[in-house]
């Protein structure tokens, strides 16, 4: 990133804080088809329904959605596997035309490396966006984690897919790449370990482990899971693992963030209060591929479809629905999850957390610093 976008990168994070009817952070589900089985998956349902490729948003739908959202600080591509999708660059072209995001972030199960690899080429190229970060997702050791997926090695797959990434990213620094671990009770015993492994033969601009999250496997997975062991290994990899440049503050930053997250999700969890504290609908907001509109993504409770509101998500936000969803669920004692995003921006629109994230980013380039002048 040049000076001058890194300058306005960091002065752009200040449009949190200018009121806006439709969410600075939006979560687009681009679409439903994907090629792995992942038992713990939020989008599983919409996944197995084969009927939805037929109905998913076209680019014209989709440009008329962006018309009208107005200005984002972070744009999250999800699915299904968003490569999936041939006209990826031309969905992120047309949002970076419109609403201008600071950060655009896809997860990926990086089975697709060549795909990957053309796709994020040709979003660099036509996109002047600040960030681009690809987050991969290894969920443990290759035997435990092709089970998982439910792909023929697809461990080997996603290594290929970060060796193609990282070559792009030597020639632009705009690209982030990312690993992600999420914490399963298939895979809990071997995280540690795999982080650790990642860190030492890869340079990933940051590695996390996240907390499952999503109503329908409550009983199957979350359930199985003590938040409380999940919590003292996050903020142990989010301080202790090497980052691989300690001048990229906008990792430096996300990491204080993530530790911050991790002591909050702690606190909501333990006294069940999170929905004093959401801003689902406010500061985040959920569009899926067939056009309907949720405020979290953990209920998956539509307050309405785009199609049949012109295209139009403030007309949503302002409608009956979504009130209703404030009433119920917004509010001391009347909603619990482990959704980070929530937590995440419960910290990152309060300016009274932010000496805390300074505080905490400095405490990491120190440590890590340090520990460089020591080898």
């Amino acid at each position: 990133m040049k000076i001058i976008s890194k300058i306005k990168y960091f002065f752009d994070i200040f449009n949190i804080l200018i009121p806006s009817v439709t969410p600075k952070e939006l979560i687009f589900f681009v679409t439903a088809r994907c090629n792995a089985h992942c038992a713990h998956c939020l989008y599983k349902k919409q996944v197995d329904d084969q009927t939805r490729t037929s109905q998913e948003l076209n680019l014209e739908e989709i440009e008329k959605i962006a018309q009208s959202y107005g200005r984002l600080i972070k744009l999250s591509i999800s699915g299904g596997e968003p490569f999936i999708r041939n006209d990826l660059p031309e969905i992120i072209k047309i949002f970076n035309k419109y609403s201008q995001p600071n950060i655009v972030d896809i997860p990926t199960n990086g089975s697709l490396p060549k795909i990957i690899e053309k796709s994020v080429k040709e979003i660099l190229r036509i996109t002047n966006i600040p960030i681009i970060e690809i987050q991969l997702s290894i969920d443990g050791p290759k035997g435990i984690f092709e089970k998982i997926s439910g792909i023929a090695d697809h461990y080997d797959k996603i290594i290929e897919t970060y060796q193609l990434l990282d070559a792009i990213r030597q020639k632009d620094e705009r690209l982030k790449i990312k690993m992600n671990f999420t914490y399963v009770p298939e895979n809990k015993q071997y995280v540690e370990p795999l982080v650790h492994q990642m860190n030492r033969e890869y340079k990933f601009d940051r590695l996390q482990i996240t907390f499952p999250h999503g109503h329908h496997i409550r009983n199957t997975v979350i359930n199985k899971l003590f938040y409380q062991e999940f919590y003292t290994l996050s903020k142990k990899i989010n301080m202790e693992v090497a980052p691989p440049n300690l001048w990229d503050f906008h990792s430096l930053i996300f990491r204080a963030i993530k530790m911050l997250r991790d002591d909050f999700l702690l606190k909501t969890m333990t006294h069940g209060n999170m929905g004093r504290f959401c801003g689902a609908g406010k500061k985040i907001v959920v569009i899926d591929d067939i056009a309907n509109v949720y405020p979290c993504e953990v209920l998956w409770q539509s307050i309405g479809n785009l199609r049949k509101h012109n295209y139009n998500i403030k007309t949503i936000l302002k409608g009956e629905k979504y009130q209703s969803f404030k009433k119920k669920y917004l509010g001391k004692n009347k909603c619990n999850c482990s959704w980070g995003n929530i937590a995440l921006d419960a910290i990152i629109y309060n300016p009274l957390y932010w000496p805390k994230v300074i505080f905490n980013t400095f405490k990491i380039f120190f440590f890590h610093a340090s520990k460089k002048n020591k080898t």
